[in-house]
């Protein structure tokens, strides 16, 4: 725990030597911004013509049954194994803090999820910031779907919206997480990344492993550790982060 406070003062530390690493990216959000604003669209509105509509509908409203269906029975069976896997329903939260040694740029990123079998929401706050400004964003990932959730591993893909606090943009954002899962799930790497399609604003890596050292009743205490890169409007970030986890089953 000492070693972990002394990382963290280390990271303030880095923030105070900077370049204009922020600055730069908060430059390009307002480009990107005013360029949109000032756009106009030039496409038609669609609008289906001739006969068959009726059908189209039948086959859709079928499709859509199907699949409503074959979600819930997934749904059903997941939550018949919590009794043997009580990640099943959980709760996950971390504090990471990250920095890029070159540039003194840190990050901070608290995150809170919760898990009901097939389905999960995830919201977190990412700030990032160095001598030059602050770029932040609030990202709510609206649904995850627990494509995988077995005792080894886990594969989880979400959609969500990303809003940047600091320069008043949305950006819809999808997610996709592996999760590897070893000595009773004390061990936990990980990779995700998640982006957003709209003129490559955002994208974001990380590869880390979440290590629980406690473990009390239905409470997990750990440790994270790993590499995350971001990158802002064309400006990337490669930082190291460290930070504490916890679970709740």
């Amino acid at each position: 725990m000492k070693n972990l406070l002394i990382i963290v003062a280390l990271l303030f530390g880095l923030s105070t030597i900077s370049e204009a690493q922020v600055g730069k990216a908060k430059d390009n959000a307002r480009k990107s911004k005013s360029g949109s604003s000032s756009g106009s669209s030039d496409g038609e509105s669609w609008s289906s013509s001739g006969g068959g509509g009726d059908v189209g509908a039948d086959i859709a409203f079928f499709l859509f049954e199907m699949t409503f269906r074959g979600v819930g029975l997934i749904q059903m069976n997941m939550l018949d194994r919590k009794e043997d896997e009580p990640w099943i329903v959980s709760l996950d939260g971390s504090l990471t803090a990250a920095a890029d040694p070159n540039f003194g740029t840190v990050s901070f990123t608290p995150t809170v999820r919760g898990t009901w079998g097939l389905f999960s929401t995830q919201l977190r706050t990412n700030r990032l910031f160095d001598g030059t400004g602050t770029l932040q964003t609030i990202d709510w990932q609206v649904v995850q779907l627990n494509i995988l959730s077995q005792e080894y591993v886990g594969l989880r893909y979400g959609v969500g919206l990303s809003q940047e606090i600091t320069e008043d943009i949305s950006h819809f954002e999808q997610y996709l997480g592996l999760q590897l899962h070893f000595k009773e799930r004390m061990i936990n790497p990980e990779l995700n990344v998640r982006w957003s399609d709209d003129g490559g604003a955002r994208l974001e890596i990380n590869a880390l492993v979440d290590w629980k050292f406690q473990s009390r009743k239905k409470l997990d205490i750990g440790v994270i550790s790993g590499y995350s890169f971001q990158r802002w409007y064309g400006v990337p970030f490669h930082m190291i982060q460290t930070g504490l986890s916890f679970r709740i089953e």
